[in-house]
């Protein structure tokens, strides 16, 4: 088979699960002969992270077009003279295919004008991976921009998926389209034993841990794991991750101070490839109320064999199966959450059977091998 040019995109100016995704798509890609070749905005936060990681599979390249949040020109001659700069930057790449990725729906700034390029350029293959919903409450006037741009977008691109049914399926309500759902997939870590190790490295005593990993934002539900903890004495709490929101940090600071939890709860802030860390957590608790389409730290948990408890938001109920690798209770519902998580961490039978099934479920359905090759498939290299 005649080798191919593979380009990968992903424009954002905050690194998240879709960075992640994208990575391990590149490393376990089905052809190793195909050249894969990964294009980032200038102001991406995770170049480091992509040139660790994918040396020497993937070659990566700079696009120096600056975003919308980066304070772009606006207008339809400057959307249609980036669009005219970007196609001269695909056509030096010589794609056959183009595997772009996408925070939310409907594609806007970069991401947009690159779709639109690839499309005039008329590359054979292009296909759009969505990794979050479309905006809940955007207002009239932007809402009514972006419903514009969501049903445009099927038109530029060949394929689009999304990482679970729900999200899925919100998309092609919102497009007008058919969306496919591709599951992620993570490699098996090679590091499991070192749970004692880990649990220095974050600096918590001996005794029941919980865990929990994102960014700080409201849609997160944070509050209302912290919320809980008062009904679970002897228990300590870690939640690692950025400050996506501002102020959110200070008001869960704030929140652990008034219930006198602050010597059993802690926030550790952003932590390098945060999901090895679930190895030394007893229980990972993700309290989503909102918008979250996936929750890669479900994957994280249950390669590690550890149980779940997720809410009943988005797509986590398609990841965690309820009473077998965990359980799901009710969003925005901190008692809820705490008597999941009595029930847990009391029966050490339970969890050890529950984190067994979750490795179980973790090999059959969510290997990144898998994944990558969905994707190769969905873009049409059969």
């Amino acid at each position: 088979m005649t080798p191919r040019t593979v380009v990968f995109f992903n424009q954002s100016l905050a690194y998240g699960g879709d960075d992640t995704i994208l990575i391990e798509t590149i490393l376990h890609w089905p052809d190793a002969a195909d050249e894969k070749i990964v294009v980032l905005n200038a102001a991406h936060p995770g170049m480091d992270s992509y040139a660790r990681a994918l040396a020497p599979h993937a070659r990566i390249v700079i696009l120096d077009e600056k975003t919308v949040e980066e304070g772009c020109s606006r207008g339809p001659f400057a959307f249609a003279g980036a669009v005219l700069r970007i196609r001269k930057f695909i056509r030096a790449l010589a794609p056959d295919a183009i595997l772009a990725s996408s925070g939310g729906y409907p594609p806007t700034s970069l991401l947009l004008r690159f779709l639109c390029a690839a499309a005039l350029e008329r590359v054979p293959r292009r296909l759009l991976a969505v990794h979050n919903y479309p905006p809940s409450n955007p207002g009239a006037l932007r809402g009514a921009y972006l419903r514009m741009i969501g049903r445009f977008t099927p038109q530029i691109v060949a394929t689009l998926t999304s990482v679970s049914r729900d999200c899925a399926n919100a998309i092609s309500v919102y497009s007008g389209a058919a969306v496919d759902t591709i599951l992620n997939g993570i490699s098996s870590r090679n590091d499991h034993g070192a749970s004692e190790v880990k649990r220095r490295l974050l600096g918590v005593p001996d005794g029941a841990l919980i865990g929990s990993i994102g960014n700080l934002e409201s849609r997160k539900g944070f509050e209302y794991l912290v919320r809980a903890m008062p009904s679970l004495p002897g228990t300590r709490l870690v939640i690692i991750g950025r400050e996506t929101e501002p102020g959110h940090q200070r008001k869960l600071a704030r929140l652990i101070e008034e219930l006198g939890l602050g010597d059993r709860v802690v926030l550790k802030g952003f932590l390098a490839d945060a999901g090895r860390f679930a190895e030394c957590f007893d229980l990972c608790v993700i309290p989503s109320v909102t918008h979250e389409s996936f929750g890669l730290l479900t994957l994280d948990a249950m390669q590690y064999a550890k149980p779940v408890i997720a809410t009943r938001v988005g797509g986590l109920p398609e990841v965690v199966d309820s009473g077998v690798t965990g359980l799901i209770v009710q969003p925005r519902d901190d008692q809820a959450l705490a008597q999941a998580c009595a029930r847990i961490l009391g029966s050490r039978g339970e969890a050890r059977e529950m984190g067994l099934q979750g490795r179980r479920r973790f090999e059959k359905f969510f290997s990144a091998t898998r994944m990558a090759q969905d994707y190769c498939d969905r873009i049409g290299f059969r």
